[in-house]
């Protein structure tokens, strides 16, 4: 072939073509004439970014789909509406609320979860008398749904509740539900009961005469057609039902829950006394009082737990284990329950010597609830005062947000709120117009000074300086500090002008307290009786009667021109002599009761007698409208 053929084939290349350009000599030796460029390392990089996308997609997805449940059965497979069902199988989130159970496209209760296991009521769904509707039912975890199982539902007889849900044999209750006709049956426990009376949504029974004593338990069950009821709990006794107290042991300042029927959701309305000193309630439900553990006195270590509600002259009973005090007073303090003035929900600070501080409701905090934090904050600093030469309690941001706190030290203790002052301001001694206006700043002032003899005396055993420093009502101090010297100082604070002169310091801000404002005179004391709402007697109205040293609950309900005591006893004669005074009588098993009592504004008070005349005196009363 001749040379020049080769030059003849590249000029017949596309026509108007651009030349390629050449290569340049670096770019041709970087690899071997005639060898294209490897894509492995193109498709290794793509292998990593898939694999990448998926693992992250593996991770996201039960976070935002959640995992699929698995519910391999349903016990029992018949059920009626408001009965609990279990649902076995696996992957369920163990906190109920995590948990979407379906019946079709109604959700049900989930009352127990488990990773094998859900208790779920089913829910009020569209059934047929007579007939079974069968429907599916599924988990649903984030936006997964499990597979669905078959559950046969069927119309029955649901008991809502029971009124009063505690009673003895013989006395008469009502039962409140759905899926009720007349010839329902009723049984407490094995036994049937007398039915006085059906409706649609209630039925009036009798009580049968159920074997044990109070705090038995006999479950209400409503038969009809066949079909029972879900057991409805019933208990033999008298409100309020103690059944238990959780712990059963426990120390003074801990916080214990007692267990019953028949508590008042008001935690005014109950009264809680162990080893004979009243409990603080911090909590207060139908079936549950969480209270602190009160200083008790020496003794055998099984205290009695009293528990009374308004409306009831029943007086719950148990029994807690709390050890008696020990020998020397020690610094500790403890939230307990405010007997200052009648009707007031606040909380105090006390330590062995007595009350410190009162504490209002704050900040959406009970005044229990803010002493009980309280409590805890001020007693792991009494560790560390004691521990540490030197260390006392300051007062932080006296002027703006005023604290107690460590001196050094960065936490804060107690706050004193806006609430507080105006709590102070109440005048609880009798003393008006002798304090003069408390403000958050005179009280932090005050606050901080007998906290810090409080450490002199208790931890550092040192004559106190602070309070007397300010006042002359301090000097008591000084007075218990010496008497301590001579014998147990616990048993000094007990003496009577003591002890009534510590309430002083803790209930009252002296007037010598600097940053006062204004005049004290009791004609512009802020202490003076408040003037609240015109007196509107209708309505039922709670309180207490002291009588010989004894203290009552009182209920009383006032009608236009008549009224009862206790829901029961009808009032002899009711009259309103003046705008804010009011008169009644009643005829009870000591005699008659003469009530004469005027309104304040916040409360009706008085005095209590056995004449009409009210000269034979012999307690006083309380009542506020409830």
């Amino acid at each position: 072939m001749p040379r020049t053929a080769a030059p003849a084939r590249r000029a017949e290349a596309s026509p108007g073509a651009r030349p390629a350009s050449r290569p340049t000599r670096s770019a041709a030796a970087a690899r071997p004439r005639g060898a294209p460029p490897s894509p492995l390392p193109r498709y290794a990089l793509i292998g990593l970014g898939v694999l990448a996308l998926l693992g992250g997609l593996a991770f996201l997805a039960p976070r935002f789909l959640g995992s699929a449940a698995e519910v391999q059965s349903i016990e029992p497979a018949r059920a009626r509406t408001g009965q609990t069902v279990a649902l076995l199988g696996k992957g369920f989130a163990a906190e109920p609320k995590a948990n979407v159970v379906l019946f079709g496209d109604k959700a049900g209760t989930v009352l127990k979860a488990a990773p094998d296991r859900l208790e779920v009521v089913v829910p009020d769904v569209v059934t047929v008398a007579g007939q079974d509707v069968r429907m599916s039912v599924k988990v649903r975890l984030g936006r997964q749904d499990s597979r669905p199982v078959e559950l046969a539902v069927f119309a029955g007889p649901t008991v809502h509740g029971i009124s009063p849900e505690v009673a003895m044999p013989g006395d008469e209750v009502v039962l409140a539900g759905v899926g009720w006709r007349p010839g329902a049956t009723v049984s407490f426990g094995p036994q049937a009961a007398e039915v006085l009376e059906v409706r649609d949504t209630s039925i009036r029974v009798r009580v049968p005469p159920i074997l044990g004593g109070p705090g038995t338990a006999a479950p209400v069950v409503v038969s009809v057609g066949g079909g029972d009821s879900n057991a409805a709990p019933f208990f033999i006794g008298r409100v309020p039902l103690l059944l238990k107290v959780e712990p059963p042991a426990a120390a003074v300042g801990d916080v214990v829950a007692i267990r019953g029927r028949g508590f008042q959701r008001d935690p005014q309305r109950n009264a809680v006394v162990i080893g004979g000193a009243r409990a603080l309630i911090l909590s207060a439900f139908d079936d549950e009082l969480k209270v602190v553990v009160p200083r008790v006195p020496t003794g055998d270590e099984a205290r009695p737990v009293e528990v009374r509600t308004a409306g009831s002259e029943n007086v719950g009973l148990l029994t807690i284990s709390v050890p008696s005090p020990p020998a020397t007073a020690d610094f500790r303090f403890v939230a307990e329950p405010f007997d200052a003035a009648y009707g007031k929900s606040h909380a105090v600070l006390a330590t062995d010597l007595g009350p410190a501080f009162v504490l209002a409701a704050s900040g959406g905090k009970t005044a229990a609830a803010r002493a009980m934090e309280a409590e805890r904050r001020l007693n792991e600093a009494v560790m560390v005062l004691k521990a540490t030469r030197g260390l006392n309690f300051e007062v932080r941001s006296a002027d703006t947000a005023p604290a107690l706190a460590l001196s050094g030290r960065p936490e804060l203790l107690l706050e004193i709120a806006e609430e507080d002052a105006a709590a102070y301001n109440e005048d609880w001694t009798g003393l008006r117009g002798r304090g003069g206006l408390v403000t958050r700043a005179r009280l932090a002032l005050w606050w901080e000074a007998v906290a810090r003899d409080l450490v002199l005396i208790l931890v550092r055993n040192e004559r106190p300086q602070f309070a007397a420093a300010l006042a002359a009502e301090g000097r008591v101090l000084g007075e218990l500090f010496q008497a301590g010297l001579k014998g147990p100082i616990a048993a000094a604070a007990a003496k009577p002008a003591i002890r009534d002169a510590v309430r002083i310091l803790a209930f009252r801000v002296p007037a010598a307290v600097p940053g006062a404002t204004g005049p004290t005179s009791v004609a512009a004391a802020p202490a003076a009786a408040p003037v609240g709402a015109p007196l509107q007697l209708q309505g039922t109205w709670i309180g207490t009667e002291v009588e010989s040293g004894e203290s009552r609950y009182l209920t009383a309900t006032f009608k236009n021109d008549s009224g009862s005591m206790s829901y029961t006893v009808p009032f002899l004669t009711l009259e309103q002599p003046q705008k804010n005074a009011v008169r009644f009588s009643l005829q009870v098993r000591g005699g008659m009761r003469s009530y004469n009592g005027r309104w304040d504004g916040e409360t009706l008070s008085g005095t209590v007698a056995r004449d009409a005349a009210g000269k034979d005196q012999v307690g006083t009363f309380n009542l506020r409208p409830r």
